[in-house]
């Protein structure tokens, strides 16, 4: 299995955005509701070198969905590596491991179609 981090920019080029937003919820979806608030502050203060964090007052109050719509808009290509950072801080290495898996399934699925 390749790793994530290698290459998340090879993901964009086989994953649609609805898709990878779909994949993101559904890891988001299973932290619990103290893990996701680690995410959240995670995403406010130690976002990686380069990238601004996102406000607390754009995070406090929101849903899984709100969450992955600003990090996208926010972050561009560069989600998979942010979520992929936080997640291993929190830490959920077996969320990174699923992400990976459901990634590469997602990529073969597209080439598949081409």
């Amino acid at each position: 299995m390749t790793n994530i981090l290698e290459n998340h920019k090879e993901v964009g080029a086989c994953v649609q955005a609805s898709v990878m937003a779909h994949l993101i919820m559904n890891i988001l979806e299973e932290l619990e509701n103290e893990g996701f608030k680690k995410f959240q502050l995670y995403l406010n203060v130690d976002v990686q070198e380069g990238l601004i964090p996102i406000p607390w007052g754009h995070l406090e109050t929101k849903s899984v969905t709100d969450v992955v719509t600003l990090m996208m808009n926010s972050y561009g290509t560069e989600i998979v590596k942010v979520i992929v950072e936080i997640l291993k801080k929190i830490p959920r290495s077996d969320l990174v491991q699923r992400l990976e898996k459901d990634q590469e399934k997602s990529c073969l699925t597209v080439e598949s179609q081409r």
